[in-house]
């Protein structure tokens, strides 16, 4: 299979799967009690455009910084929205968590990289 063969499959299975997460994503809202549920909701609508898109640093050449830089950006603006939605609830989440936790580790991956 050709690259971009590869690469339209693996889009049409994001695509596919997309509402599947979305749906979970916000019936989890409906127990946010620090903010609303329609904020939470709000919120959550914004991590998975932004977190939902290449940004592992792990294949790119410690002489590429554009591109490092560019990942970092991601990883960042990704880790804001998941911590932004996680502020709506009062109890810490196990799956949750652990998605911060390997956003973090991915910023961290992509600074080493950029500081080589």
């Amino acid at each position: 299979m050709s690259r971009s063969a590869s690469i339209l499959t693996a889009a049409i299975v994001a695509l596919s799967l997309s509402p599947l997460l979305s749906a979970s994503a916000y019936a989890q809202c409906a127990n946010a009690d620090v903010c609303t549920p329609a904020v939470c909701r709000q919120l959550q609508a914004r991590v998975h455009p932004t977190c939902d898109v290449q940004r592992s640093c792990a294949a790119i050449n410690a002489n590429n910084k554009v591109e490092l830089r560019r990942r970092l950006t991601i990883n960042q603006n990704c880790l804001a929205a998941r911590q932004n939605v996680s502020e709506c609830f009062s109890n810490s989440d196990p799956g949750h968590d652990q998605a911060i936790i390997a956003v973090q580790n991915a910023i961290d991956a992509c600074q080493a990289k950029l500081d080589q």
